[in-house]
C-alpha cells in the first residue's frame, strides 16, 4: 500500500512540474500589448473635402490621466487633423502628429461634411467596414458646413461634443424628428431596391435659452445610392417615420373644433402597408395606428370638456389628433415625391417582397415611378388616457 501511495505521489509531482513548465510558454503576456495610457481613444471622427478636393480628416481624442490641478473642463479632448488623398491617407498623416496609438474601437459617431457628402460617402462606408478597429454600428450623421468644425466644437456645458450627439442620437431615435442610419444600414439601402438612405443632420446653433452656442440635431439629410441630394426638416422627417412605424414618444398639438390647442403625449404607433401593382400603376396603402395620452389643455375653452359625461369628446378630439399626424404625414409625401423625388419609405421594398413578379416590371422605372404613384393613408388615433383630470379646469 505504501509503494502504491509513493507512486501516486511520485505521478502527481511530475504533473504538477508538468503544468508549470507549460505555463511558462503558454500564459505570458500579448506582445503587442499597449499601456492606456499609450492610446489615443477616438469618440468622433469627421470627413471633409477641401477647396483643392483633398480628404480632409478630423478626429476627437480623449485626454487619458488625472486632471491637472485648475485644469479647465473643456481641456478633456484634443483634435487632429490631416489631409491626403483618401480618407485613410488623411488619417496616417494626421496620426504623425500624435504621440499616442490612435484607436477607434469607442468612436461614438462619425461627422461628413456637405461637400463630401454631394460628392459620394462610399469611401467613408468602405472604410468604417473594411477597417477592423471600426464598428458597423456607428451613426453617421451630415453636418451643412465642415464637419472638422464640429469636431473641434466645445464649451463650459460641452466639454466633449462626441459624448453629447451621442446622447443627443439616442433621445432622438423614438421622438424621430432625425433619422438615424449606421454604416451598415447605408450599405444595406445602397444595395436595396430603392436605393435611398436618410441620416440625422447636425449642427451648431443658439440655444433657445441663453443664446450659446450649441449642438442640435434636427432634420435629415437625404442620399441616392451614396450621394447627397438633399435635406428634409423635423416635421417632415417626423411624417416619413410615421409612415415607418418608427414614433415612440414625443408630443403632437391637436387644435379642437373651436380653435383651442390640445397637447398629446405619444405612447405608441405601428403601421401597415398593402402595396398593388395593377396595368404598372403602384398603390401603396398606409394604415397607421397610434396611441396617446392627453397631457394638457392649453387654452381656455367654453365648450364642454368632461370627458366621463360625454364621452364622444374623445372620438372627436381622437380625430383632430388624426389630422395633426396626417397633415405631418402629407409634408413628408410632398417633398418625397415632389422635391427630392425620392422613395424615402421604401415602398420598393416593399413592393419587391410583397408583389415580386409584378415589381420586376416597373423596377427599372422606379425612380420615373414614384413621384406619380398613389398613397392612401388611413390614421387611426386612440386616447388612452385622459391625465389626472376628467375635464377642463373651466368645467
Amino acid at each position: 500500500m505504501n509503494k502504491i501511495k509513493k507512486h501516486f505521489k511520485g505521478f502527481n509531482i511530475i504533473l504538477l512540474m508538468l503544468s508549470v513548465f507549460v505555463s511558462v510558454f503558454c500564459l505570458t503576456g500579448c506582445s503587442d500589448k499597449n499601456e492606456i495610457e499609450d492610446i489615443g481613444l477616438v469618440v468622433a471622427l469627421g470627413v471633409d473635402l477641401n477647396e483643392n478636393n483633398e480628404v480632409v480628416a478630423s478626429v476627437q481624442i480623449l485626454k487619458s490621466g488625472k486632471k491637472s490641478e485648475g485644469a479647465n473642463e473643456t481641456s478633456k479632448t484634443e483634435v487632429y487633423v490631416g489631409s491626403g488623398d483618401t480618407i485613410s491617407d488623411a488619417l496616417y498623416k494626421l496620426s504623425k502628429k500624435a504621440s499616442k496609438l490612435i484607436k477607434f474601437s469607442n468612436e461614438k459617431c462619425i461627422i461628413v461634411g456637405e461637400k463630401f457628402a454631394r460628392e459620394g460617402i462610399e469611401p467613408v462606408i468602405d472604410l468604417s467596414l473594411r477597417f477592423a478597429d471600426m464598428r458597423s454600428t456607428d451613426p453617421i450623421l451630415v453636418t451643412k458646413g465642415e464637419a472638422s468644425d464640429l469636431i473641434k466644437f466645445k464649451s463650459d456645458e460641452i466639454p466633449i461634443s462626441a459624448f453629447e450627439i451621442d446622447a443627443l442620437i439616442r433621445r432622438q431615435e423614438n421622438l424621430c424628428y432625425t433619422s438615424k442610419a449606421t454604416n451598415r444600414d447605408f450599405i444595406n439601402n445602397m444595395r436595396g431596391e430603392s436605393g435611398i438612405s436618410t441620416c440625422g443632420v447636425i449642427g451648431i446653433g443658439k440655444s433657445e435659452d441663453d443664446e450659446k452656442n450649441t449642438l442640435i440635431l434636427s432634420g435629415s439629410a437625404v442620399f441616392k445610392k451614396d450621394k447627397l441630394i438633399g435635406y428634409m426638416d423635423a416635421k417632415e422627417t417626423r411624417g416619413m417615420q410615421w409612415i415607418k412605424g418608427k414614433v415612440k414618444a414625443g408630443g403632437i398639438v391637436a387644435r379642437n373644433a373651436n380653435g383651442s390647442k390640445i397637447g398629446f403625449h405619444i405612447l405608441r404607433s405601428a403601421s401597415k402597408y398593402t402595396p398593388s401593382i395593377i396595368d404598372k400603376t403602384a398603390k401603396i396603402k398606409v394604415d397607421i395606428k397610434n396611441q396617446t395620452i392627453i397631457d394638457e389643455i392649453y387654452e381656455a375653452t367654453t365648450e364642454n370638456m368632461d370627458f366621463n359625461r360625454d364621452p364622444r369628446i374623445i372620438t372627436a378630439l381622437s380625430k383632430n389628433v388624426n389630422f395633426a399626424i396626417e397633415e405631418e404625414i402629407n409634408s413628408a409625401i410632398d417633398v418625397a415625391q415632389r422635391v427630392l423625388h425620392a422613395d424615402i419609405f421604401d415602398f420598393g421594398g416593399i413592393l419587391y417582397r410583397e408583389k415580386p413578379n409584378e415589381w420586376k416590371v416597373i423596377r427599372d422605372k422606379w425612380n420615373e415611378i414614384f413621384p406619380k404613384i398613389s398613397i392612401e393613408v388611413n390614421v387611426s388615433s386612440q386616447i388612452r388616457q385622459t391625465g389626472g383630470m376628467s375635464k377642463s379646469i373651466n368645467n
